[in-house]
């Protein structure tokens, strides 16, 4: 069971979910340019779209033929009708399930261990959203013996089309356990379609075509947030981009200037 596991993980990275909350990383439409990029004509894309395909050194991003995600670092991606799975065999040995609406929203994700006994997810998240489709609401529940709890709540709020605030709440539901404020700069336009937020964070896990509403529209320039106990601590992202306009790197700081995250990308265009 990854029960125990997962929930250690989480606490252990909040940091470092702070450090990457906004990790954006993946794109289905960003603009053609020279810098930082190949050329390919790869199946899936229309002509002057880029796609991201390494984040780092070390992040591979693949596709399918149709231009969906099939892998990211050590998860695979599936697709049924009403479904994505994701499935890592060698790190973190889990399975996620979301299950989609119509409109190809996740409703829920599940994550299962990988032994033959793991039967049941281990955790169930449910997704609410906004009449604009931007994420508004996602309560999460944990396998107790043969029943599940509810263990925590996370609430978003968007501002013209913008995540502006995310406000996690425990088993209360009443006292906030993580707040996390964000501001933009919205003269720039981010041009990358989909956010990935690291999954070991257990937000939701934006994937090609699933959740395109629920991205921030412009470019994220700083962070706010507080742990219960903990002073706030402040960040300041910056962005470099090519000629075009696409992300080539993105540095977290803190207020003093001292680094504590950055990720570079890579893009294939077809002409």
């Amino acid at each position: 069971m990854i029960q125990n596991y997962t929930q250690s993980i989480r606490r252990l990275f909040y940091p470092l979910l702070i450090a990457a909350f906004f990790a954006l990383v993946l794109v289905q439409s960003c603009k053609k340019d020279d810098s930082n990029t190949t050329e390919t004509p790869s199946n899936g894309m229309v002509s002057g779209e880029c796609r991201i395909t390494r984040m780092d050194d070390t992040s591979v991003i693949a596709y399918t033929n149709d231009n969906r995600v099939s892998k990211i670092s050590t998860y695979s991606y599936s697709y049924g009708t009403n479904s994505v799975t994701l499935l890592d065999n060698t790190l973190f040995k889990e399975k996620i399930i979301f299950s989609l609406n119509a409109a190809g929203y996740p409703i829920n994700r599940g994550i299962w261990g990988l032994e033959p006994s793991d039967t049941l997810a281990d955790e169930l998240t449910w997704y609410v959203y906004n009449s604009d489709s931007t994420l508004a609401l996602s309560r999460t529940y944990l396998l107790a013996k043969d029943k599940y709890v509810f263990d925590s709540k996370t609430v978003y709020t968007w501002t013209k089309k913008n995540l502006t605030r995310v406000v996690e709440y425990g088993k209360d539901t009443v006292n906030a356990i993580l707040v996390v404020n964000l501001a933009y700069d919205t003269a720039k336009v981010d041009n990358r379609k989909a956010n990935f937020e690291k999954m070991y964070t257990f937000n939701p896990v934006y994937t090609l075509d699933m959740m395109p509403k629920s991205s921030s529209k412009n470019l994220l320039t700083d962070m706010q947030y507080s742990i219960t106990g903990q002073a706030p601590q402040y960040y300041k992202i910056t962005q470099t981009r090519n000629a075009k306009g696409n992300v080539t790197q993105e540095v977290i700081n803190t207020l003093a200037g001292v680094m504590v995250n950055s990720q570079n990308f890579l893009y294939e265009c077809k002409d």
